[in-house]
């Protein structure tokens, strides 16, 4: 708790929980209450209902645009330079600030976790089905507050996301993550909606719904707080070895293939499932880190310094997030490409063409997104570039080429009927529909270009220093 209870928790607190606050909100609630059971003939659903909405009003919304603010206000107030400055950890900065900005949000939703125990207790929901209902409502709340804060975080460092993202994204964490609460709350008439649902095979063992929701929001959680705090440490002039990164490709390949264990009647498919899903996730996490890592160009010319000087850890700490994914990548496409040749079948050859294209287009995208970040003077120019490039190459440029092939451009799957529209969209998108060698070429063109583009843009740069 020493780590929570740091220094910058107390500020937040004792800025935040003064006295008259603390006092006038509970006896707001008690007025508005009373307005809101007297109009109601059932006050038990009423208070039931009202209590749930003002705590996820309270905690999703206001709290996730608390911890998304946080760092805009320090920068506002010119304190978070001093911070930086100050003997204070990562670790107690990071929860200190992510808990002292939403203590009053929890203060409040507090009162209304407790008027809306005792309003479910009186229409008889059971002791088990009340806990439940209370972690998953305290889980939700603290996942949609950390993504908010983490994502402020990221924004920080240029080219992340605003305040206004930051807190969405962390509402819509909290309401995913909130939906077991909403299955208890409004089945107030069985004993336990879980023993009503069927279990959840995952590498063959039986898991009850709960535990698995359970499980999920802890292990999201714990990855959570390992971003914040590793971010902080950067923030902090820390560096940071790519091994957390690493073990979280490992532990969510597991995790989502476990549910695939035993899905088909063979192995071969079952693995074939397995590589495919492992492919798209860490295809997923490259493309994310290609388009943040785009962003920090000085980065690359210290790993380069530390590998000619033989600096291990230095190159390790230096190192981007997307060649990590990009290794798991390769291997989970070696995987799918050694079990769909198992399988040998006219469907495997397009899933595994899919596929590189896939890693092709990602390819060309991360030249590109590198290249305009070079042009760009600051994050937000280089965020402008970067919106025009998505919008030229994946709707205007490929629409174009479309209408002039006689093709409808505002079709979302390729109309294999029509043989110059389903190329035109082979060449632009990832398609399931084209052998390799008739889409591979020109993508493998595009490739080439972009990282032309990206060697003249490198040399542009290195001129201008010189001069």
């Amino acid at each position: 708790m020493k780590y929570i209870l740091s220094p910058e928790f107390h500020r937040h607190v004792w800025t935040r929980m003064t006295l008259v606050p603390v006092l006038i909100m509970p006896v707001l609630i008690v007025l508005g209450l009373w307005v809101v059971l007297a109009q109601s003939d059932n006050w038990a659903d009423a208070l039931k209902d009202t209590s749930l909405l003002l705590f996820c009003v309270s905690v999703y919304l206001w709290g996730n645009m608390e911890a998304a603010s946080a760092f805009k206000d320090e920068i506002r107030g010119k304190t978070w330079d001093f911070q930086r400055m100050s003997s204070i950890g990562p670790w107690q900065l990071a929860m200190g600030k992510l808990f002292g900005a939403t203590s009053y949000t929890w203060y409040v939703g507090a009162i209304f976790l407790g008027l809306l125990v005792y309003a479910c207790a009186s229409v008889n929901l059971g002791l088990a089905d009340i806990y439940l209902l209370l972690v998953f409502l305290i889980l939700a709340g603290l996942l949609g507050q950390m993504t908010a804060f983490w994502l402020a975080m990221e924004g920080l460092r240029g080219g992340g996301t605003s305040t206004g993202g930051a807190a969405l994204a962390g509402l819509f964490v909290s309401y995913c993550a909130a939906e077991p609460a909403k299955w208890l709350i409004f089945s107030a008439d069985k004993p336990n909606i879980f023993d009503n649902r069927n279990d959840i095979e995952w590498w063959g063992i039986s898991v009850s719904l709960e535990h698995l929701y359970l499980f999920t929001a802890l292990m999201m959680l714990y990855f959570l707080i390992a971003a914040i705090y590793r971010q902080m440490r950067l923030e902090l002039q820390f560096r940071n070895t790519p091994v957390v990164w690493a073990f979280f490709h490992i532990v969510m390949v597991i995790y989502t293939s476990g549910f695939l264990y035993g899905a088909t009647d063979t192995g071969i498919e079952t693995a074939c499932m397995m590589a495919g899903v492992a492919f798209f996730i860490t295809a997923f996490l490259c493309y994310s880190g290609l388009v943040s890592n785009s962003y920090d160009l000085a980065m690359y010319k210290r790993l380069i310094l530390a590998l000619r000087n033989g600096q291990g850890r230095r190159a390790a700490e230096n190192t981007p997030r997307w060649p990590v994914s990009g290794v798991f990548m390769l291997l989970a496409f070696i995987a799918a490409l050694v079990f769909f040749n198992l399988e040998d079948s006219e469907k495997s050859a397009h899933a595994l063409t899919f596929m590189f294209c896939i890693i092709l287009f990602m390819a060309r995208d991360g030249l590109v997104l590198h290249a305009l970040t070079l042009r760009a003077r600051d994050g937000r120019r280089g965020t402008f570039y970067i919106i025009c490039y998505y919008a030229m190459m994946y709707l205007l440029l490929p629409g174009f080429i479309l209408t002039l092939s006689g093709e409808n451009p505002f079709r979302v799957i390729p109309d294999v009927t029509g043989e110059n529209g389903a190329l035109v969209k082979g060449i632009f998108y990832p398609t399931l529909n084209q052998p390799w060698y008739a889409v591979t070429p020109w993508i493998m063109a595009q490739v080439a270009a972009a990282a032309l583009v990206l060697h003249w843009k490198l040399r542009g740069k290195k001129s201008s220093t010189i001069s």
